[in-house]
């Protein structure tokens, strides 16, 4: 495979997931909105995945080139859909028994993204980047939920 063709395939490897996390997104906002009544799947988009915005641009713009591409497909094929499939499951589960109490998809979103840092600490200790990179990513995790949150509530 030719370089351009390996640039294509890996653009592709970074927005499948993107794509697939944006539904799942959308329909745990359609969830919450079950108990918040200003909360949509477009908000929930918002909130979850600016983060994963930001931090994709402090990597291109930050991250030696030679790793980049190693952490960005793990961060992606491990990372986002290990927190994704966290939701997947709860969704499935939602649907066969509705929860009664807000606080079980709000407290399985805090384990979904437990799951994620965890996953992520191990994989930057694995490759060998500093875990400060750890940090960016939950910086902007954290941004973005905090300003789309402060903006819509």
């Amino acid at each position: 495979m030719n370089l351009k063709a390996n640039q294509v395939v890996a653009t592709l490897f970074l927005f499948i997931p993107i794509a697939l996390a944006s539904g799942i997104w959308a329909w745990y906002g359609s969830c919450l909105s079950t108990w918040f009544d200003t909360m949509t799947n477009w908000r929930m988009i918002l909130m979850a995945g600016s983060g994963w915005i930001i931090h994709l641009i402090l990597v291109f713009v930050l991250m030696n080139k030679e790793i980049r591409s190693d952490y960005l497909g793990y961060l992606f094929s491990v990372v986002l859909l290990s927190g994704l499939l966290i939701l997947f499951l709860t969704l499935i589960g939602q649907s066969i028994f509705p929860f009664k109490i807000k606080e079980i998809p709000i407290s399985i979103l805090g384990f979904s993204y437990a799951v994620m840092l965890y996953r992520h600490i191990k994989k930057t200790s694995f490759i060998g980047l500093s875990q400060k990179w750890t940090l960016y990513w939950i910086i902007a995790m954290l941004s973005g939920f905090v300003f789309w949150s402060g903006y819509f509530f």
